[in-house]
């Protein structure tokens, strides 16, 4: 008796056929990101933080809170004349008065924690989100710091 070949026993072989598509809509990371090699101190972190979404929204807080603060800080900080405002884009709101700045900065931040939230699956999104904390954290920390050693 012979050998059956892959064709004569019905089994596909050579190339895919399937159509490939021209445009994914998924985000070019399909996996979670939290592997099992060698965790790393950060890796571990995010994926504690990736079990919990009530810390993730709570880091979400802080980022809201942070910003808001950002915005009345650096409002006050014009207002005494030891600030500018650096963010050209932001700066033209701010001609317009603190509403449309304010408005605009939050609207921003709003679209910002949105996305994370809907991206927190993922490692990235959640580094992003660590790393805003630590952002807002130093710059209201910063400001503060500002507003306080100011001449007289």
């Amino acid at each position: 008796m012979e050998a059956a070949n892959a064709s004569d026993l019905g089994l596909r072989s050579g190339t895919d056929r399937r159509p490939k598509k021209l445009l994914s809509l998924h985000l070019p990371e399909r996996r979670t990101g939290f592997d099992r090699r060698k965790p790393r101190a950060l890796d571990r972190m995010v994926y504690q933080l990736a079990q919990r979404p009530l810390d993730i929204a709570g880091l979400l807080l802080i980022v809201v809170s942070g910003n808001m603060l950002d915005a009345m800080l650096t409002w006050y900080s014009i207002q005494i004349g030891i600030a500018t405002e650096a963010n050209p884009f932001l700066q033209a709101f701010l001609d317009g008065g603190f509403l449309p700045f304010l408005t605009v900065k939050m609207a921003i931040t709003a679209a910002i924690v949105f996305a994370i939230w809907f991206g927190r699956r993922y490692r990235l999104v959640l580094i992003l989100l660590i790393a805003l904390v630590i952002v807002y954290t130093s710059l209201v920390s910063y400001e503060i710091a500002m507003i306080a050693l100011r001449p007289l």
